[in-house]
């Protein structure tokens, strides 16, 4: 065994100090060589980067809620030597820029601001002294709060929702139904609820359950700030029912009869709504000073009461004979 590894070490060693490959190694190493000094040349250059620092708002006080979007991150563009700017990146973690808000918050104004002079002394005491800072965004941090002044208002729609063709939607259905706004009294005496973010949801059939966005109102701040929707979809169905015609502004000593007395009154409604609908919640008429107004054979049948769930209602007929009796 012992002579089988010597041979191949003295073929791999022939290989590799053969005239050939003598000459491809010394062409390596100087490679090698030249791309190290290159890299060193070209980090030795000066370069701008983009970088993000966490911040952060602390110290709020439990009675306190901010009510405005407080970012959680810094875009910091910084210039110095390549190796130091891959430095930041690697090695030279930022912490996060703590901001006390005692030092920002303006008393009993609800609101508070950061200047740009504040966010980069407290960049500055993270930074080599090489760096350089270019810019800082946002350039300054405004943010709004209150002591706990809160409302609780209902959630609604904002967007298109449209089922498959036969289709319609029967409920949409929030969870929760409500949600908690905090902002100034004055805000809050205006709200009369808070909007979705923009939806469009098309072509479904069966029950669909997503998760939707508020739109947080200027100022204020929703708890929670996502809510989930269920749009539930039903098929239509064509159905009909017969409804009695009834005489309006009918003189005491006179009778209208028609002829027929009843008119079917034809009607989409979703599947599983058609048992909640009833002829009473129907109202059709003949008007007696129509027929006087414009004496005809016949009299107009106006359909002039009909339930909401029950969409495109239309009568098979719109005539009818009738008698004026004394």
């Amino acid at each position: 065994m012992s002579f089988n590894i010597r041979k191949i070490y003295n073929q791999a060693r022939s290989f590799l100090f053969s005239n050939m490959n003598k000459q491809l190694l010394v062409f390596l190493f100087f490679l090698l060589l030249s791309s190290i000094f290159w890299l060193l040349m070209t980090l030795n250059e000066t370069y701008e980067q983009e970088l993000n620092v966490p911040v952060q708002l602390t110290g709020v006080p439990e009675k306190v809620v901010i009510t405005s979007d407080f970012p959680d991150t810094l875009k910091v563009i910084l210039k110095d030597k390549g190796y130091t700017l891959i430095a930041y990146s690697t090695t030279h973690r930022f912490h996060p820029l703590s901001l006390l808000f005692a030092s920002y918050a303006s008393g009993g104004s609800g609101k508070g601001s950061v200047s740009q002079a504040d966010l980069q002394k407290q960049l500055l005491s993270q930074l080599y002294t090489s760096t350089e800072i270019i810019s800082v965004k946002p350039e300054r941090i405004d943010f709004e709060y209150n002591f706990g002044q809160s409302k609780r208002v209902p959630v609604k729609l904002f967007g298109e929702v449209t089922p498959a063709n036969n289709y319609y939607l029967a409920k949409t259905i929030f969870t929760p139904e409500t949600v908690l706004v905090y902002g100034n009294t004055p805000q809050l005496d205006t709200l009369k609820a808070v909007y979705t973010t923009p939806v469009d949801v098309k072509d479904f059939e069966d029950t669909l359950t997503t998760s939707v966005r508020l739109q947080q109102p200027n100022g204020m701040k929703t708890v929670p700030r996502t809510v989930q929707v269920r749009f539930v979809a039903d098929i239509l169905t064509e159905e009909s029912v017969d409804v009695p015609i009834v005489p309006v502004n009918l003189p005491e000593n006179k009778n209208l009869r028609t002829f027929p007395n009843k008119v079917k009154v034809r009607f989409q409604i979703g599947a599983s709504q058609m048992k909640l609908v009833k002829p009473s919640q129907f109202l059709v008429v003949v008007d007696y000073k129509e027929i006087m107004n414009n004496p005809s054979d016949k009299c107009k049948v106006h359909l002039r009461t009909c339930p909401k769930i029950a969409s495109r209602p239309r009568l098979d007929f719109s005539e009818v004979d009738y008698i004026i009796e004394q």
